[in-house]
C-alpha cells in the first residue's frame, strides 16, 4: 500500500516521472493519437484517469518485437503490460481505479475487457493487415517508419509474426470478420447506453482498456475502416472523442466516408529495389577501386 500511495504523489513523481515505453503514433496517422498500438493507448489513459505523472519514450515498431510494450520503468522496477492495470488496482489501495466497482461489477468489467483484447484485437487485427485493400495502406505505412535496406523484409516479418501468433487466417471471409466486430461494438454500445463511463460517472479499467482500441479503430482510416461500422454507434463514437478531449486534450476525431487511392505495396517497392541494385552496384565499383 505504502508503495501504491507514492506512484500517486505529485512530489514524488516530480522527483522521478515513471517512463512509459510505447510504440510511437504512426506518421502517416490523420489524427494526432499519441500511439498507434491499442495496449500503448490503454497504458497512457490508465495512467491519465489515475492522475499519474509520466513521460513517453517512443519506438518504432520495427525497434521492439511486436505487442511487447507498452511497459512501465521507474528506477530498477519495470511493469509489463498485464501487471499495469494489477499495479494500480491493488485491492489494498483505497484510491485504486476499480475500487467503487462491486463484485458483479468488476466480474462484468473483466469479461468485457477480455473481449476487447482477445477477440475484438484480433479482429482489428484482420481488418488492418488482411484485407487487400488495407494490407496495402498499413504495409506502406509501414515501411515508410523502418530505415532502408531493413524495411524490405522486416515490414513483411512484422506481419508474418502477428498472423501466425493470433491465428489471422482463422477467419473464413472478410464478410465474418466484420460480422464478428459489428457483434462486439453492439455489447459494448449497449452496455455503456447514455452513460458518461461504462459503469457511470468515473472511468474505471474497462474505460481505458475500451478507449485504448475504439480510439484506434476510429482513428486509423483505411479503405475498408472499422469506423463505417463502429460510427453506427453514435454513443461509443461520442465517448471517444469525450475521453479525448477531457483527459487527452486533443480534437475529435472526424470520420472520413471515403479515402483517396493509395500508391500499391509493389509500386512503393520498386523504387527502393532499384535503389537497392544501384546503391550494390556503386559500393561493387568502389571497392574495386581500392584494389
Amino acid at each position: 500500500a505504502n508503495q501504491q500511495s507514492q506512484w500517486r504523489n505529485p512530489i514524488y513523481m516530480e522527483q522521478e516521472p515513471i517512463l512509459l515505453l510505447q510504440f510511437g503514433p504512426l506518421q502517416s496517422a490523420t489524427h494526432p493519437l499519441p500511439t498507434s498500438d491499442p495496449f500503448c493507448l490503454t497504458a497512457q489513459t490508465l495512467l491519465k484517469f489515475c492522475a499519474v505523472q509520466f513521460k513517453e519514450v517512443n519506438f518504432y515498431k520495427y525497434q521492439k518485437e511486436p505487442e511487447s510494450l507498452p511497459v512501465l520503468a521507474h528506477y530498477e522496477a519495470t511493469f509489463p503490460r498485464n501487471k499495469i492495470i494489477t499495479f494500480l488496482n491493488t485491492k489494498e489501495d483505497p484510491v485504486g481505479l476499480d475500487s467503487f466497482l462491486n463484485p458483479t461489477e468488476r466480474d462484468e468489467a473483466y469479461a468485457l475487457e477480455a473481449m476487447i483484447e482477445e477477440r475484438l484485437y484480433t479482429l482489428m487485427l484482420y481488418n488492418w493487415w488482411m484485407i487487400p485493400e488495407n494490407y496495402t495502406v498499413m504495409y506502406t505505412n509501414f515501411a515508410k517508419e523502418v530505415p532502408f535496406p531493413f524495411n524490405l523484409f522486416l515490414t513483411k516479418e512484422h506481419f508474418t509474426t502477428l498472423s501466425t501468433k493470433h491465428n489471422l487466417n482463422r477467419f473464413l471471409n472478410q464478410e465474418e470478420a466484420l460480422s464478428m466486430t459489428a457483434k462486439c461494438y453492439s455489447v459494448l454500445s449497449q452496455r455503456l447506453g447514455e452513460q458518461k463511463y461504462f459503469f457511470g460517472d468515473r472511468p474505471s479499467s474497462l474505460d481505458a482498456v475500451a478507449f485504448g482500441h475504439l480510439a484506434l479503430h476510429l482513428g486509423i482510416h483505411l479503405p475498408v475502416p472499422l469506423s463505417k461500422i463502429l460510427s453506427q454507434h453514435q454513443n461509443l463514437v461520442d465517448y471517444v472523442n469525450r475521453i479525448l478531449d477531457e483527459h487527452f486534450k486533443l480534437p475529435p476525431i472526424t470520420i472520413i466516408k471515403t479515402l483517396p487511392p493509395r500508391p500499391s505495396q509493389t509500386s512503393y517497392h520498386i523504387p527502393l529495389i532499384f535503389l537497392g541494385i544501384v546503391g550494390v552496384v556503386v559500393f561493387a565499383k568502389y571497392y574495386q577501386n581500392l584494389q
